[in-house]
């Protein structure tokens, strides 16, 4: 857990975490991202049965924290995420995607020059 929370920093704009398997509470990534998002996972487990994505909003060092927790990548879905990224970020800005299903090259393809430059693998 602590790895991941010493990656979020007060750049880090957003996290997307690309699933290897169904959503869990045993592993330690799960809880680290529902202590992020302030137990939001835990409450929106339902709603991520049958999807292929879900974004929780949370706060970071007070901004704005985007979670995005994909099972699957769907293009219109990562359209849909840029969006409420907002036309407010800068290049020093993180993205940092957990790549449990080695997806991160096809993740990386849907985006736009100005989100690449800020996607880092959080390992």
């Amino acid at each position: 857990m602590n790895d991941l929370l010493n990656r979020v920093l007060p750049h880090t704009k957003a996290i997307i975490w690309l699933q290897k398997t169904e959503t869990t509470s045993f592993s330690s990534t799960y809880k680290t991202i529902d202590y992020l998002a302030d137990g939001m996972l835990t409450q929106s487990l339902p709603a991520l049965h049958g999807r292929p994505s879900l974004v929780l909003i949370s706060k970071n060092f007070g901004s704005q924290l985007l979670i995005m927790v994909v099972k699957e990548i769907v293009p219109t879905e990562m359209t849909s995420f840029q969006s409420l990224l907002g036309k407010e970020t800068t290049p020093k800005d993180e993205i940092l995607v957990i790549d449990e299903n080695e997806s991160f090259d096809r993740l990386i393809s849907v985006f736009p020059a100005h989100i690449k430059s800020m996607v880092k693998k959080a390992t």
